[in-house]
């Protein structure tokens, strides 16, 4: 039985988990009438609903052929889908709906400051986004930050490419937001509004919509039923709330990074000012661009951005790093730098337990804590970390003496 487009047997036998009275090869289950004398049959489980019987229920799909008088019908009792005469007065019907009764059940994380409040991170989306929306222009790379596609994607490219290709704030895999292309489908009967890729209230998985629509909370220019809000007919218009970001545009679209459909002359693109999106030939027009990556820009949270930082899952304020090779001493319990963490690791230490970390190169390195000097608390460290390589570390030379 197809679950995809079968509601009520994918409620029956998806979501609820219960089974048909007939397995795949036509024997009959534990739930059978002359196996069970349960009185709803195969209908074990009812979930969180009331008054769930085991009876049938209709669709509200008619059969395809033409005249037929037949109406499609499920059976709760032993999960059989079937047709029936549609003037039979004994079925059951349930009431559903498309969509959640909320657009957001769960209010936003707030965004979190990275790098100084140069980036901001939206743990919702595990996107970093850079705290200004025209950095194209105020970077001095474009004298209004409006570009073509191939523009737009060079200026990324000279982000990436920052400080000997560490990149912007020490990370170098910037790029344009994404969009899901949703198909051929999408586009049709422009504009739509709600849940396609073209048009107003677009599916959330384009990562400009969610941040406009979720994250921020803004409205679109028309709602789901195509009715103006009327944000536009006051100030500052449908961009009511621009968050933590500088410099958000609401008179011009954003570039995404994806190609629309089939070929690749169009590009996507997104309003902030209607909360519109749409499709553009990549060359004929000139738009806004906005860098967001993937992940947290700090992991651990500890003030160093994961490209500049030596320890990048365990924070380290101070950067300790006594030996030089690009680990940070919390997460670099290989003292001999062997490349792995082992029984002479032990040896080392336990040799300049008590000592303080200045007496000697070995002592400096055993302190993992940075706490002047060698304790058991860095034998439990070491000890956590036998068998691992040190790290990991988000400098490009670590491993290597001297890093950076």
């Amino acid at each position: 039985m197809d679950l995809a487009t079968g509601e009520l047997a994918r409620l029956f036998h998806g979501s609820l988990g219960n089974t048909s009275s007939f397995n795949s090869i036509g024997l009959p289950t534990a739930c059978h009438p002359t196996v069970s004398a349960a009185p709803n049959g195969c209908l074990t489980n009812a979930g969180p609903f009331s008054n769930v019987i085991g009876f049938r229920y209709w669709y509200g799909t008619e059969y395809s052929a033409p005249n037929s008088g037949l109406a499609w019908e499920f059976n709760f009792y032993d999960g059989q889908q079937d047709r029936l005469g549609t003037g039979r007065d004994e079925i059951r019907a349930w009431a559903v709906r498309t969509g959640d009764l909320a657009l957001v059940t769960v209010p936003p994380a707030a965004l979190v400051s990275r790098a100084g409040g140069l980036a901001y991170y939206d743990p919702d989306t595990n996107l970093t986004w850079v705290a200004d929306a025209n950095l194209a222009s105020t970077s001095g790379f474009d004298s209004d930050g409006f570009m073509t596609w191939a523009q737009a994607n060079s200026w990324i490219a000279s982000l990436n490419a920052q400080s000997g290709g560490q990149g912007y704030l020490g990370t170098n895999n910037w790029r344009l937001p994404t969009v899901t292309d949703l198909g051929p489908v999408g586009c049709v009967g422009f504009p739509a509004y709600n849940g396609t890729d073209c048009g107003f209230n677009v599916d959330l998985s384009s990562e400009m919509a969610r941040l406009d629509y979720i994250t921020l909370g803004n409205n679109a220019y028309y709602d789901t039923s195509g009715v103006e809000t009327g944000c536009l007919n006051v100030a500052p218009g449908c961009l009511t709330n621009t968050g933590p970001f500088s410099n958000l545009i609401a008179a011009n679209y954003y570039w995404s990074g994806t190609d629309y459909g089939p070929g690749t002359s169009k590009a996507w693109i997104f309003s902030f000012g209607t909360g519109a999106q749409n499709a553009v030939d990549k060359s004929a027009y000139l738009f806004a661009a906005w860098a967001v990556r993937s992940g947290d820009l700090d992991s651990d949270n500890d003030g160093f951005t994961d490209g500049v930082d030596n320890c990048t899952l365990v924070a380290i304020p101070s950067q300790l790093d006594s030996d030089g090779d690009g680990y940070g001493n919390i997460c670099d319990g290989d003292i001999n730098n062997s490349g792995t963490v082992t029984t002479a690791d032990f040896g080392l230490l336990r040799s300049v337990l008590g000592q303080p970390a200045s007496f000697s190169p070995a002592a400096a390195a055993a302190d993992m804590n940075g706490s002047g000097t060698v304790t058991t608390a860095d034998f439990g460290l070491l000890r956590a970390r036998l068998g691992t390589t040190p790290g990991p570390s988000g400098l490009a030379c670590a491993g290597t003496v001297p890093c950076p």
